[in-house]
């Protein structure tokens, strides 16, 4: 009687192994906003029903900027939420907050999981199982209602704007080991009407392992162009036309309408609704081959937070990865740039200080003072 036990014990052991195995290995189409998610990176169907769904494909469906650091560690980030994914710890961290929940599969065959349980939680995220429980379908916040946006948007009229701006850059060398880093922070005020702009900036990176900070001050008005020079501790008045199009090239970025009024045909938008905020994902992939011998590939990334009552912007976030390359060497550019906008009453018209005006010395006197013209 024991032995007919123990074989029947065996046989359903055997039984629920296989159903959850089974069930381990069952094969889920993936789908987010109902488009399907192709390639290598597919959803695993756990013991007890959980789903890990990859990182990677998942978050740029959704509109997000996926980056792996040094570390192993993933950001996904449309700069409304930036989720970090931790390697070592198996936590997760939401716009800077740890979430207390573990992290289950950190990675799998070399890539980055997270169940389906967890992402349910996030803000305009939702997954569930299709009727036969063959499929997984993610669902996101994404307004398809673009077309109406865009034309708010471009009906907008502002009289200026003041931002706060980060520029972090780093440059990459094959045939160097030493790389090109700095940082540069700047206040802007922009007037549209008349035309003028006030600039502070200070950009840090380093020289032989010391660190190297420099300052510069501008403004810029139908009357003229002062620049204060750090290297001789004046003002100059530069000999250059004011003109809107000399005044763009001053500027660290195109403010967010005025970029997107010239979004090209090779962008990509996205549209997603965060109740009194909008975002707006753009990509851009470029490819470019110049006289057989140069390959330049540049790809970017710009999310945009929008007040939904005004459909000014507030926020934007760029990042660009740019590749440039020979039969022999290459060369790799990444930056972001992360910016606050105000257009409100606090945006003051652009006065040039009169002491400013009244110190200043000419472009030429500049030169000399610097002794160009000497070497020359």
């Amino acid at each position: 009687m024991r032995k007919y036990a123990i074989v029947l014990f065996t046989i359903l052991l055997t039984g629920f192994i296989g159903v959850s195995t089974k069930a381990a290995d069952q094969p889920l189409e993936f789908f987010v906003d109902g488009v399907k998610i192709e390639g290598t990176e597919q959803p695993l169907l756990e013991k007890g029903g959980q789903v890990l769904l990859p990182v990677q494909p998942l978050f740029e469906a959704a509109g997000f900027h996926v980056s792996a650091g040094n570390s192993g560690d993933v950001q996904a980030t449309n700069s409304f939420l930036t989720i970090e994914f931790k390697l070592n710890s198996d936590a997760i961290y939401v716009n800077g907050e740890g979430v207390g929940t573990e992290f289950p599969h950190t990675r799998h065959n070399a890539a980055h999981y997270v169940s389906d349980e967890f992402l349910s939680t996030l803000e305009g995220f939702n997954a569930s199982f299709s009727k036969d429980r063959s499929a997984i379908h993610v669902t996101t916040n994404r307004s398809r209602d673009i077309g109406t946006f865009l034309d708010k948007m471009a009906a907008v009229e502002f009289t200026g704007y003041s931002s706060k701006s980060t520029l972090d850059h780093r440059t990459v060398f094959s045939y160097d080991p030493d790389t090109v880093e700095f940082t540069l922070d700047a206040n802007l005020t922009v007037n549209e009407k008349p035309n003028a702009l006030s600039m502070e900036t200070i950009m840090e990176s380093e020289l032989d392992g010391k660190p190297v900070k420099q300052t510069s001050e501008l403004y810029f008005t139908n009357k003229g162009v002062w620049e204060y020079k750090e290297d001789i501790g004046k003002w100059v008045r530069l000999g250059d036309v004011p003109s809107l199009t000399l005044m763009e090239t001053y500027l660290p970025a195109p403010h967010p309408i005025d970029h997107l009024k010239r979004v090209e045909d090779n962008s990509f938008l996205q549209l997603y609704d965060y109740g009194d905020v909008l975002v707006l994902v753009e990509r851009i992939n470029d490819e470019n081959l110049e006289d057989d011998l140069v390959a330049n590939r540049t790809n970017r990334y710009m999310a945009t937070q929008f007040d939904k009552r005004t459909s000014l912007p507030f926020h934007a976030l760029t990042i660009t990865g740019t590749t440039i390359e020979t039969d022999e060497d290459s060369v790799f550019i990444k930056e972001q740039l992360t910016q606050t906008f105000r257009h409100d009453e606090t945006v003051n018209q652009v006065q040039v200080p009169a002491k400013v005006v009244r110190d200043a010395i000419s472009e030429e006197a500049y030169w000399k003072e610097i002794g160009v013209f000497e070497e020359f």
